[in-house]
This record gives C-alpha cells, sequence and structure tokens, in this order.
C-alpha cells in the first residue's frame, strides 16, 4: 500500500512539473512574439494590392506596396537573431515578388486601402478613403518559418 502511494506521488509530480513546464514554454513564446514586433523597428506607409483568403475561416495574406522606399526588410532578420522560443518569425513575406502579411482578421481589409504600420506601438492602421477604419495587432500577423 504504500509503495503504491509512493508510486502515484512520483507520477503525479512528474505530471505537474511537465505540464508547468509546456505552460511555462507557451507563456515564454507568447511574450516574445510582442517583444519580436518591438524589435522589428518598423515604421512604413503601403496600399493593398490584393486581398487572398484562406477557406474557411477569417484570415488569409494581405498584399501590399510600400508608399516608399523607407521599407528595410533586413529588420526582420536582425530580429530574428534573438529569438529564443519561437524559431524563425517573420512578419512580411516574399512571394513571387510581392510583399504580403498574414492577417487572421481579413475581413477588415480591402484593396485599394491605405495602411500604416508602426512596431513601436505593434499596430497596423486601416484607413478607407482617409478615414481610420481598423487596427489590426502586428503580432497576430507573425509566421514562424
Amino acid at each position: 500500500m504504500k509503495k503504491r502511494l509512493i508510486i502515484t506521488s512520483v507520477i503525479l509530480a512528474f505530471l505537474f512539473l511537465v505540464g508547468h513546464s509546456i505552460y511555462n514554454r507557451v507563456g515564454n513564446a507568447l511574450n516574445e512574439r510582442e517583444r519580436y514586433v518591438t524589435l522589428l523597428d518598423l515604421h512604413f506607409s503601403a496600399t493593398v494590392d490584393s486581398i487572398k483568403t484562406f477557406w474557411p475561416g477569417n484570415n488569409g495574406y494581405v498584399y501590399f506596396h510600400p508608399s516608399n522606399d523607407s521599407l528595410d526588410l533586413s529588420t526582420e532578420d536582425r530580429a530574428g537573431q534573438k529569438l529564443k522560443f519561437n524559431g524563425s518569425l517573420r512578419f512580411i513575406l516574399e512571394e513571387d515578388s510581392a510583399l504580403a502579411f498574414h492577417a487572421r482578421d481579413i475581413g477588415k481589409y480591402q484593396s485599394n486601402d491605405s495602411l500604416v504600420i508602426n512596431s513601436d506601438v505593434g499596430k497596423i492602421f486601416i484607413y478607407r478613403q482617409g478615414k481610420l477604419t481598423a487596427e489590426s495587432e502586428i503580432w497576430k500577423a507573425l509566421n514562424g518559418i
């Protein structure tokens, strides 16, 4: 009886430690995503070219072109070198010489919308006909590659 109690206690302690470790790892990965956004140092405006929606769901790719030449994609490489828990993250994807990002709230975007991306505040501001229509958080648009 005493042996069974000890074995059960050891198994429960082991399961608790494994669960706690997983919980901490997930929390650290989410915190690192938010930190990664601040490391990006992105401040640029762009215009939405097109939208590619994935079915089912409210997500897809937003294809865009920067309004000026102030976009430096190498900042993502530098920020990625500081990751510990997420492997490799990307915000801006290059696909067939077009720039895009993954949007989990694709319904907010339309062609010809103006975007202001500011990683200091971690937001994508969406303007339509000169008026702010929506905001989205950059960390939700990160892709692990």
